[in-house]
């Protein structure tokens, strides 16, 4: 294992090792392919506007440009909802559930209180 995982949750480090097999490659590709259908179901279905929503978006990436662009994708996503909003992620690369659980814990205890 890289040294960055060493310190990850079992899981999180199982599924590393698992990545590399063929049949996690094959479905990989299946998941590529389909990226354009998946894109015109998504185009078809807007997300309900009357629908909370919660966009937490990782922040620790690798250069400002990214961030910017990724923040604004995420911020977009966020608007489509009239109760959406976005929540900054700092810490984090992609495994914000592994790295800042918290976040997350928040954001859906907010929401149940927001909807009592």
């Amino acid at each position: 294992l890289p040294l960055e995982l060493r310190r990850e949750p079992a899981g999180f480090q199982n599924r590393y090792l698992i990545a590399s097999s063929l049949i996690q490659v094959k479905s990989e590709r299946n998941e590529f392919d389909s990226l354009d259908q998946s894109e015109a179901q998504v185009r078809a279905n807007p997300f309900p506007p009357d629908l909370p929503l919660i966009v937490i978006t990782a922040m620790h990436l690798p250069s400002a440009e990214m961030r910017a662009a990724h923040r604004e994708l995420q911020g977009k996503l966020a608007r489509s909802s009239l109760f959406g909003r976005q929540i900054l992620a700092e810490n984090s690369r992609h495994m914000i559930p592994a790295e800042q659980p918290g976040l997350i814990v928040d954001a859906i205890r907010g929401l149940a209180a927001s909807s009592r």
